[in-house]
Formats: structure tokens, C-alpha cells, sequence
């Protein structure tokens, strides 16, 4: 595989990841949301909250990576 082609398939990966931590956000910030609204158990939503912390920190951290990878 030439160079370009390895840059591209590192970047598709690089995507890929932080599009799964998105949904991840999305998904557990409407569960979080439906409890609340049915005054479900406080510790699962303290859990969906949890994982949407955890996305946004492997987010930052991958896009982090992305803007070292062109420097």
C-alpha cells in the first residue's frame, strides 16, 4: 500500500472512531434524558452520564492526535 493510501486508510480509522463517540454521546444523553423524564434510577443515569464524559474525553483525545499527526 503507497503512503497516501496508508494516510488515507489512518484517516478513515481516525473518523470512524470519534463517529462512534458521537453516537455514544447522542445515544446516552437520550437515555439519560428518558430516565430523568420517568424519574428513573438515579444511578443508571449517573451512568449514561458517565459514558457520555468518557466519549468526549477519548473524542478530544483522538482529534488531539489528528492535529499531531499534521505537525
Amino acid at each position: 500500500m503507497s503512503t497516501s493510501a496508508n494516510e488515507q486508510s489512518d484517516s478513515n480509522i481516525r473518523i470512524h472512531g470519534v463517529r462512534n463517540n458521537l453516537n455514544t454521546i447522542a445515544m446516552q444523553t437520550e437515555l439519560a434524558k428518558m430516565l430523568v423524564e420517568a424519574n428513573g434510577d438515579k444511578s443508571k443515569i449517573i451512568t449514561a452520564l458517565d459514558k457520555v464524559l468518557a466519549a468526549c474525553t477519548d473524542c478530544s483525545e483522538r482529534l488531539q492526535a489528528v492535529n499531531q499527526s499534521k505537525e
